[in-house]
């Protein structure tokens, strides 16, 4: 399947918001809308493309924000790990209290139990569990692409002080992504995105 992605960067954070669209069929992943960002609508208007679901990293109010406008607009569920949807729901927990904007999240959602691999539409996705960043980080591969949140950035790792983190799982969590093939495109929740091979060389974390 030809799978293409397309990052827009958004809000105040920098953070990457990625779709992840199959050209003929037009169907679209939304993951991680920080912030409603009127040129990600007008891309999937100027595309014709169908967003099937959004996929959120963690629940970070820099990842999350822009959930509301895009599962209205679609009709779409929110797919969040267990751990991290209680901040969905709470401003103080999700950090978007201490920025001056209360959000909390009201609409469907589909809690991610575990590692497992899921089927949306055309896409195939498998759900590699990354404790440390926050307790319910995941990263999500769609064939060759991984997209890592803020567990991994391409010379670098998220932080791990924050009340909600647990950074004796993060050595743990990076055993597991230096173990993925290095053909495999590593895209971050911040900044560039690079091979895994690429990542293994310079992030210095990957080297356990």
């Amino acid at each position: 399947m030809d799978i293409h992605v397309k990052k827009f960067v958004v809000g105040p954070l920098s953070t990457n918001c990625y779709l992840v669209y199959e050209p003929l069929s037009k169907d679209t992943l939304i993951i991680d809308p920080g912030f409603h960002d009127t040129k990600i609508d007008r891309f999937i208007e100027v595309k014709n493309l169908r967003p099937l679901a959004i996929f959120l990293t963690h629940g970070h109010f820099d990842h999350i924000m822009g959930i509301q406008h895009y599962s209205n607009s679609y009709k779409i569920s929110v797919y969040v790990h267990k751990f991290d949807h209680p901040m969905l729901l709470d401003s103080i927990a999700n950090h978007s209290a201490l920025f001056g904007t209360s959000f909390i999240f009201s609409g469907p959602e589909i809690l991610i139990e575990g590692e497992e691999s899921l089927r949306v539409g055309p896409f195939k996705l498998i759900i590699i569990e990354t404790p440390g960043h926050t307790k319910g980080s995941i990263c999500i591969l769609i064939d060759n692409l991984l997209f890592s949140g803020d567990t991994l950035f391409v010379d670098s790792i998220g932080r791990m002080d924050f009340p909600e983190s647990l950074p004796e799982k993060m050595e743990e969590s990076l055993q597991k992504l230096a173990k993925l093939d290095d053909k495999i495109i590593v895209h971050p929740g911040h900044m560039g995105s690079a091979k895994m091979a690429v990542v293994k060389e310079k992030n210095s974390f990957l080297r356990i």
